[in-house]
């Protein structure tokens, strides 16, 4: 309507809407109800609306189009021009309507105790707007009224909180504002207002709204969708019976003369599309929108009726009586007569309730015969009847859901809008749904520890990953995803081993966008919507050392003391109702502390051992990166790479137990985090040359040129990188020239002839080539040339991917591009490889040939690119001394057949001369002992002797040499206690002791304790 009419027309078409006729003349003015409007919006997501605290809803302050789509905060696409609740009823005996119809028939503010509305200029009756994330939100203006907003939320006024104490009452600073959305408005409004100024000039009947509206900021569905939450509360006398509420929305769909309407009756959902395929503010991706109710107090049905009102059109047209209102919202037409399918000419309540999609039924267009063209489409969805008695309530949730849906056929866009629209509505009515318990939840995680020194090492196996369980409850006829599907872990600490108390220490989560996992839960006895999961979104992980201890304000860990962890795994699907499925937990007591002194290990639990290449020349970086030193076999382990359909992959073997442990693995990053743990290692496999290839412009194969040999042939002790660096002698030096500054010049041609293999140029010998002269690309290059009238000092030869081996070596044939490219004179070609002004002697190419290198023909033939192994290569400066070897390193990836093994050593339990060493190591705990220990409880309480070997015997003396106790251990722990009793089982008394440790073929260590009791005993021996 926005595009027929001009700002002066519309408004006067509003008076004709709402006026009421005196001498076949309308009223040219209708004075504003709340002259104190306070307005705000919401804009968290893709979505952007505006409220006003009187109660309008989608229509900006300067009276424009108020919900805009898309682009959140940068929305400036109309989807509607305003919208507002609206409601009808027997209050009496007498008709009344009200809400907000164009101009706003409410107040600001609640209504008193007194029946009195309240002054509605009050600032606290302005629209609040909170957000969850204010707090993160960099110093402004705007973060400045989100924290007033927050601090200043209206629980008194009924503004949704959360009684986080449980104690019934509003506590400031414990108790918080009710998110049920990312971001959320709140107002109140009244409709105590001079009936002169009221809908169709009906009294006020005493109603309160209060008003919700919330959006959640996720990468899917729910970035479309906007909701509210009305709470319409009788504080007026009289009873309203019959009473209907309906939502109204006058909607301008981008260019607004050519919108269809219609409803879907499973989803409670009015809708509104464009009428063809292209819209001129759209283009050719018009969006839908629909207003779906989601729940509705008292009524099994949200939505009881849809009729849309549509301009120019007689039997829809605009009510201007409170009759025509009230027939609109008990699904008749304005002109108060039933509707009629005119397909069937059955009386229907459910106006254009046929599918626009799959042209079945009732439907705007070719299914309305003689029906209007498309144009202004209001709609009004209405629920009811109801009878309120004064102060009852009645809640109405519902959505206001754009759809989107872009296909290979623009023609149909319109459409495909319309059913994603429907798939929306589909999932936001299954978030009301109960939750789901009959399906499995993933498997609980496997988890293993290691004991530090004063830290824990905790990993788990990565059996719950393969999780994916189907959902049957979604609809699946437009793909959407059915399935749960493994994202996460969450780990635990605990205060003991039944998990009475708990606290989450990390979440680590798939990398994929998927961060707020959200749940509906009840509170006072109102299902929530709430964030359950919290992800970082920054990929999976498998182990992680814990230093400090959550129950005791994150101080450090005590060693020996016991702590309580555990790992669930949880699975998500943004489509189902919950949203996540979490695994039960199985919780590990891990007692941290230092190993003992006769145990040593050949690795420590960061080190990494690098396997040797039994199998093939690769340039790579294989690491097996040590866990748990104590859990290493001892075995040999290989890694076998194995290519199929020119697909990488390795398996893990081990050769010992002759097991494989891994099969057909794709990952060669040097990420560990997400890889299993396996016999206490964590094996991280990178292709280093592949990726430095892909890391160069045009796939630069060259790692290195190499002077490996000078003069008379004399091995360099260290072989001297010569590109562009000077050679041993600092007298000469390799560079590549051409466009790409690359010796394989022809990946311009889409070939790779350097390949993997290394070349040398040897300085051994002499060569027969061929000159080629200048040309503006390098097609002559692989022409038909003639042999140059004299030899070159060097030989060209292909020696393959392994040094070591002559095996595969070749000769290559050689040409020479006889001219200086950058020479703008063009040097003369004289026949023979000519040293340059510039220092540099022409450049080399060299290829394979049909014939024989070492006595080629007078002429050399047509070659291919492919044939041509490097090129472009200039040697600068003075020539090479006989004897010379250049090699050229190629980057060598891993490639099937290669083998890798290493031997994993194990630790050395009984190891005596280190133990003898680490005597110093062992102590007791406490020390001094007062009444009491962080490891023991009142019924036992010990004191500990640490760091101990296997063998060892103590025996407890008092001050006087007077003997006590003997106490010893025969095991692998590392630890002993002493219960504080006799020989005799009697508790000792306060006092000095002293503990004589007996180590056999280590030593003997003496150490003094003091015990000081909570009561006094006297001492027996």
């Amino acid at each position: 309507m926005t595009v027929l009419f001009t700002q002066r027309f519309k408004f006067i078409l509003l008076i004709l809407f709402l006026s009421v006729q005196v001498n076949g003349q309308l009223k040219k003015e209708i004075p504003k109800a709340n002259t104190f409007s306070s307005y705000n919006y919401i804009a968290i997501n893709n979505c952007k609306m505006w409220v006003s605290n009187n109660g309008q809803g989608s229509n900006e302050p300067s009276g424009r189009e108020g919900f805009l789509w898309p682009g959140g905060e940068q929305a400036n696409k109309s989807l509607v021009y305003q919208d507002g609740l609206i409601w009808g009823g027997i209050a009496d005996s007498q008709l009344v309507v009200g809400g907000n119809y164009y101009n706003s028939f409410l107040n600001a503010g609640k209504v008193l105790s007194n029946g009195e509305r309240d002054d509605s200029s009050l600032a606290k009756y302005r629209v609040y707007k909170i957000r969850k994330d204010w707090e993160q939100l960099p110093e402004s203006e705007e973060k400045e009224a989100f924290e007033r907003d927050y601090y200043e939320w209206p629980v008194d006024d009924g503004a949704p909180w959360i009684d986080t104490d449980k104690d019934g009452k509003y506590t400031f600073g414990t108790d918080k504002p009710y998110f049920i959305g990312d971001e959320v408005l709140w107002y109140v409004a009244n409709d105590i207002i001079d009936p002169s100024l009221s809908l169709m000039h009906s009294k006020p009947i005493g109603l309160e709204i209060q008003t919700t509206v919330f959006a959640f900021n996720k990468q899917n569905a729910f970035n479309d969708i906007i909701f509210k939450k009305y709470k319409i509360i009788n504080k007026g006398k009289h009873q309203i019976n019959d009473f209907y509420v309906g939502q109204w929305a006058d909607v301008d769909l981008g260019y607004a003369a050519d919108d269809f309407a219609g409803c879907d009756t499973s989803l409670s959902l009015a809708y509104v599309y464009n009428s063809k395929a292209y819209d001129n503010v759209f283009s050719e991706s018009p969006p839908s929108i629909g207003y779906q109710l989601l729940n509705v107090s008292g009524s099994k049905n949200p939505m009881i009726s849809f009729t849309p009102i549509i301009t120019n059109y007689s039997e829809y047209s605009l009510p201007h009586t409170s009759l025509s209102f009230y027939s609109i919202l008990q699904g008749k037409t304005p002109s108060v007569h039933d509707q009629r399918d005119p397909l069937n000419g059955k009386i229907t309540k459910f106006a254009l309730s046929g599918d626009p999609v799959f042209q079945t039924g009732w439907y705007e267009g070719k299914g309305w015969p003689k029906g209007p063209n498309g144009g202004d489409r209001h709609l009004v969805s209405s629920t009811g009847p109801f009878n309120m008695n004064p102060n009852d309530t009645i809640e109405v949730v519902l959505a206001i859901i754009v759809g989107n849906k872009q296909g290979n056929l623009t023609q149909y866009n319109y459409l495909l809008s319309v059913m994603d629209l429907k798939d929306k509505a589909l999932t936001v009515k299954k978030m009301f749904e109960k939750n789901f318990d009959w399906l499995s939840s993933p498997p609980s995680p496997v988890m293993h520890y290691l004991p530090l020194n004063n830290a824990v090492k905790l990993w788990w196996e990565n059996d719950a990953e393969s999780y994916d369980e189907t959902d049957p409850f979604i609809d699946s006829r437009y793909g959407s995803d059915t399935t749960y599907t493994f994202e996460g872990y969450r780990l635990w600490q605990y205060s003991d081993s039944s998990g009475t108390d708990s606290v989450l220490l990390a979440t680590f989560d798939l990398k994929n966008n998927i961060r707020v996992i959200r749940d509906y839960k009840y509170y006072n006895g109102a299902l929530t919507d709430v964030p359950v999961i919290v992800g970082t979104d920054a990929g999976l992980e498998r182990e992680i050392t814990i230093t400090s201890d959550a129950f005791s304000n994150y101080l450090p860990l005590y060693n020996y003391s016991p702590y309580y962890f555990g790992v669930t795994a949880y699975a998500y699907n943004e489509y189902s109702s919950p949203e996540y499925l979490e695994s039960p937990v199985k919780i590990i007591k891990v007692i941290p502390g230092q190993k003992r002194i006769d145990v040593t290990y050949p690795y420590t639990d960061n080190d990494a051992v690098a396997p040797l290449q039994v199998k093939g020349n690769s340039d790579s970086r294989i690491k097996f990166n040590v866990v748990d030193p104590t859990a290493l076999t001892g075995d040999t382990y290989q890694v076998i790479f194995t290519s199929t359909n020119d697909t990488l992959k390795y398996s893990l073997y081990n050769k010992t137990k002759d097991d494989t442990l891994l099969v057909n693995q794709e990952d060669f990053t040097a990420e560990k985090s997400d890889k299993p743990v396996i016999d206490g290692f964590i094996l991280t496999v990178e292709d280093i040359a592949k990726d430095s290839i892909a890391a160069e412009n045009t796939k630069y194969r060259v790692k290195s040129i190499l002077e490996i040999k000078g003069k008379d042939g004399v091995v360099l002790s260290q072989p001297i990188d010569i590109m562009n660096n000077l050679n041993s002698t600092n007298r000469w030096q390799v560079k590549a020239k051409g466009t790409y500054k690359r010796l394989n010049w022809q990946v311009n041609q889409n070939e790779e002839g350097l390949g993997y293999d290394d070349y040398e140029l040897r300085f051994t010998g002499t060569s027969k080539y061929y000159y080629s002269g200048y040309a503006r690309s390098f097609n002559p290059i692989i022409k038909n040339d003639n042999l140059a009238s004299d030899l070159l000092p060097f030989e060209v030869w292909c020696i393959g991917r392994n040094p070591e081996s002559t095996e595969d070596d070749y000769r290559l044939a050689v040409k020479i591009w006889d001219n200086d490219r950058f020479d703008s004179t063009r040097t003369k070609p004289d026949s023979m490889w000519t040293h340059l002004e510039n220092n540099d002697w022409e450049e080399i190419f060299a290829y394979k040939s049909s014939f024989d290198p070492a006595d080629p023909p007078q002429t050399c033939g047509n070659s291919k690119f492919t044939d041509h192994k490097f090129g472009c290569l200039a040697i600068s400066g003075e020539l090479p001394d006989p004897g010379t070897v250049i090699r050229i390193v190629t980057y060598k990836p891993l490639a099937d057949g290669d083998v890798f093994e290493a031997t994993l050593k194990t630790g050395n339990l009984n190891d005596k001369e280190s133990a003898k060493t680490n005597i110093d190591k062992i102590s007791v705990f406490p020390n001094p002992y007062f009444g009491g220990n962080d490891i023991s409880n009142e019924a036992q309480n010990f004191i500990r002797f640490t760091s101990l070997p296997r063998n060892v015997t103590i025996r407890i003396y008092n001050i006087a040499g007077v003997f006590i106790r003997k106490l010893s251990k025969d095991d692998f722990a590392s630890y002993l206690d002493w219960d504080l009793q006799n020989e005799d089982g009697k508790r000792v008394g306060s006092g000095m002791f002293v503990a004589h440790i007996e180590m056999p073929e280590i030593g003997n260590k003496i150490m003094k304790i003091a015990v000081i009791q909570e009561k006094k005993y006297l001492n027996s021996y």
